[in-house]
């Protein structure tokens, strides 16, 4: 599990190793897009599997490969985010 804020624009939070279906939660008030990202190489390349500009309680499904998340279009506030379960 990862959790914790973005207050800023191009912050990434650790990446995590995902099989199977996971929570993922964002919450606060801000003013962003917040991005899922995924990798296959071990974090050498990124790539945005969706983006999210607003508070959220999903599950997402992985099958092998490291999650993350990164900001963009920061303007505002903070997000807290949470992947998995903790």
């Amino acid at each position: 599990m990862i959790r914790g804020n973005f207050t800023a624009n191009s912050q990434n939070s650790d990446g995590m190793e995902v099989n199977g279906v996971v929570p993922l939660s964002l919450s606060g008030t801000w003013v962003a897009t917040v991005d899922l990202e995924h990798s296959v190489d071990n974090a050498a390349n990124w790539f945005v599997v969706e983006s999210f500009v607003a508070n959220i309680q999903v599950n997402i499904q992985g099958a092998g490969g490291l999650f993350r998340l990164s900001t963009s279009a920061y303007t505002s506030g903070t997000v807290d985010y949470q992947l998995g379960v903790s």
